[in-house]
């Protein structure tokens, strides 16, 4: 019991060496997928799309409005690494704009239906920028 103890304990600092001899800048160019560089936002994406497409689900309504906040937060994170000029800094201003619409939506649920889908396909967009835009950190 102790000796396979002692190999899974060696084992997984033989582990944690490895990784931080590989250094920051290799595991954020290839080891960070999208979904972990923007897992908030891909879950406000999803719960946007699921909102959108059962509008009359206030549930689904509520959920989105929630992802929305933690979203906004998320991108305004991002925002502070993009120059004020760049492409990815305008379409963050945009998209943080409707997600606020969704957040605080007094709207009919007509009105409402129509704010989730245009968010949900202004989120789409921003993500795919950002999914060709290069990892911002660990760049020393």
């Amino acid at each position: 019991m102790n000796n396979t103890r002692r190999n899974i304990i060696g084992f997984a600092l033989i582990t944690l060496i490895m990784l931080f001899n590989t250094g920051c800048s290799a595991l954020s160019n290839s080891a960070l997928i999208n979904e972990l560089r923007f897992g908030k936002l891909i879950a406000a994406n999803n719960a946007l799309r699921d909102a959108a497409t059962n509008c009359a689900d206030q549930d689904a309504r509520l959920r989105a409005s929630i992802w929305a906040k933690t979203a906004i937060n998320d991108i305004r994170a991002q925002g502070t690494y993009f120059k004020k000029e760049s492409p990815e800094y305008i379409q963050a201003v945009g998209l943080i704009n409707n997600l606020a619409l969704v957040n605080r939506s007094t709207a009919t649920p007509e009105q409402s239906c129509k704010q989730l889908r245009k968010t949900y396909k202004m989120t789409n967009e921003y993500i795919a920028l950002l999914s060709n835009t290069p990892v911002l950190i660990a760049q020393n």
